[in-house]
């Protein structure tokens, strides 16, 4: 009986996602290697965040979160030479202007 209260509850309340911002995707000239450890070393300053690194896919993910709030989740892929994909996942409230933040650290990552 427990396990189908907890189930319930579960269902009704807990597994729906809180994400109301859309994905928000850029492409930047240079190196996905370079260009998110630059955008790391700009964004984390607060504790949270972490970088992953995935070799095998060619990406470099970074995921925080202000103030023990949602996580953001920003991937950097590289799709050909000297080229990058920058897709972020934002959950942050008011993610349009987190965005605008992070898009501004990714422009001067772009040109050091």
């Amino acid at each position: 009986m427990k396990r189908l209260i907890l189930y319930t509850a579960l269902v009704l309340g807990g597994c729906q996602s809180t994400v109301t911002e859309p994905e928000q995707t850029t492409v930047l000239a240079g190196d996905y290697q370079l260009l998110s450890d630059c955008f790391y070393r700009k964004v984390a300053t607060a504790p949270g965040f972490k970088k992953v690194d995935d070799p095998s896919t060619r990406t470099n993910t970074i995921e925080g979160r202000s103030n023990g709030g949602p996580s953001d989740k920003i991937a950097f892929t590289a799709t050909g030479d000297g080229i990058t994909k920058v897709r972020a996942q934002l959950a942050t409230p008011g993610g349009s202007e987190a965005w605008a933040g992070y898009l501004s650290a990714l422009k001067e990552c772009e040109n050091p």
